[in-house]
């Protein structure tokens, strides 16, 4: 098959054969569809919300697997329900489809923080086990094996509504009550501090990985539009939100492609440089189990006691090429 030259000179292989129909794709490509003699282009298409299926528990203050690489192998855990307002050790597991429960936690706790890469691959760690009012943070950690929960080493500093990232090996919390503007960083045994970053404020919504990541707005009210990036030791203030957001939930693999959700209900996309809105969900969900990639994710729960999921997909746009 012949290569051709685009618009900047640059060439590109042409590829034969049937044009992919599943996201991620390579995108720029060009196939040439033998049955009916077409050239189709692979490009970036627009990204849409899309109703998943229902926690079995609904409730608030949930974490999840925020570095799951889809939305078909997702952990929930952790949360509370009201009224009156109970703590609990719910763990379940989503398939792209439904939820099924699995094995609680050690320790039932609200509004704390989650990472991971699967539904087999998590770490659980800080939230609250007291009601409203009189809370008592922890620093408890446990990781998920995909069968059972093992309490590890606890945090430094005791919290709630940190912000969240990374995976079971290399984790981060970001501020939170009680914690000014520190900064946690977890390496499979410990925790240590690092830099801190410059806005104390809790829920921040958080993606990429320990050695680059993103954090965006966070509360008190109203909520924050400031935005930082990590770079495995210090914080740098980068472009804002376009709308100041609240609420922890966000998804992404690296510091320069992320989606970030929550009060309000617009969405936003970082492509390493800027902000852009896109497609709203339905409500403007807090305080959720959240997670997946920037081509596929999902945010589930909320308050009170919300048992709601909805799916974010990234999908391509196709355009037939012709020649003259």
């Amino acid at each position: 098959m012949a290569n051709y030259k685009d618009i900047k000179g640059t060439t590109v292989q042409v590829k034969s054969g049937t044009l992919p129909t599943t996201y991620p794709q390579p995108e720029g490509e060009l196939y040439y569809n033998s049955g009916n003699g077409d050239y189709q282009f692979l490009g970036k298409g627009a990204g849409t919300w899309a109703s998943g299926g229902n926690l079995n528990n609904g409730r608030t203050g949930v974490a999840g697997t925020r570095n799951a690489t889809s939305s078909s192998s997702f952990l929930a855990f952790g949360g509370a329900t009201s009224p009156p307002y109970t703590w609990r050790d719910y763990v379940e597991s989503y398939n792209g489809s439904a939820w099924s429960e699995t094995t609680e936690l050690n320790t039932v706790r609200a509004q704390l923080s989650g990472a991971g890469v699967s539904s087999t691959s998590a770490i659980a760690y800080a939230g609250s086990n007291s009601s409203p009012g009189s809370e008592t943070d922890t620093g408890l950690t446990e990781i998920w094996d995909g069968s059972s929960w093992t309490e590890v080493a606890d945090l430094n500093t005791a919290t709630r509504g940190a912000g969240n990232a990374g995976t079971t090996t290399a984790a981060i919390a970001v501020s939170g009550n009680g914690r000014g503007t520190n900064v946690e960083l977890w390496n499979g045994s410990s925790w240590s501090e690092t830099g801190d970053v410059p806005a104390n404020t809790t829920f921040q919504s958080v993606f990429g990985v320990t050695t680059a990541c993103v954090a965006a707005g966070g509360s008190p009210s109203p909520n924050k539009p400031l935005v930082y990036e990590f770079g495995g030791s210090s914080w740098t203030e980068i472009a804002e939100l376009n709308t100041g957001k609240g609420g922890g939930n966000a998804f992404g693999a690296t510091s320069t492609a992320g989606i970030v959700t929550g009060s309000p209900n617009t969405t936003e996309e970082w492509n390493g440089s800027s902000w852009t809105e896109i497609a709203d969900q339905s409500s403007g969900k807090v305080e959720c189990a959240s997670g997946g990639s920037t081509t596929s994710g999902l945010v589930g729960g909320g308050p009170p006691n919300v048992a709601t999921t909805e799916e974010w997909l990234l999908s391509h746009s196709v355009k037939t090429v012709t020649t003259s």
